[in-house]
């Protein structure tokens, strides 16, 4: 299986994620909460495709692996981003619009700062250990 658009999708995540971060280190004022939020909702397009396409295509193949272990690896993968998932649900639901933004601006940084750090962990550990199975020969 061929990962690299899901590499690609990785990649554009985290440029969101990095300009919302500029951005949220910054004093934010209209302007920058009305960005943010743009950045958030566009995220949140990238984000659903992509799970969206691990659950019909990735996970469904990994366990189909011969190797339990694999499988096992595959399950806790799909129950820890089940609990991300949520949490990114949660996150865009209270920070999707520059108001709901203006009215709570250290909540919202606090709170991105933890679904970033969650994202690229998440992110990183995929293309180091579950995509590597997809791709072994």
């Amino acid at each position: 299986m061929d990962m690299e658009l899901y590499v690609t999708k990785h990649v554009i995540m985290r440029g969101f994620l990095k300009d919302i971060s500029a951005l949220a280190d910054s004093t934010i004022d209209r302007a920058a909460a009305m960005r943010i939020s743009e950045l958030i909702n566009k995220l949140t397009g990238v984000i659903n495709m992509h799970l969206a396409s691990e659950d019909s295509f990735v996970y469904p193949k990994l366990l189909e692996h011969p190797d339990n272990a694999i499988k096992t690896i595959t399950h806790a993968y799909m129950n820890e981003m089940c609990g991300i998932a949520a949490r990114y649900t949660e996150f865009h639901t209270k920070y999707k619009t520059p108001s709901k933004i203006l009215a709570d601006v250290e909540g919202f940084k606090t709170a991105f700062k933890m679904i970033r750090d969650a994202f690229i962990l998440r992110m990183d550990r995929e293309e180091k250990e579950l995509y590597t199975f997809l791709t072994e020969k």
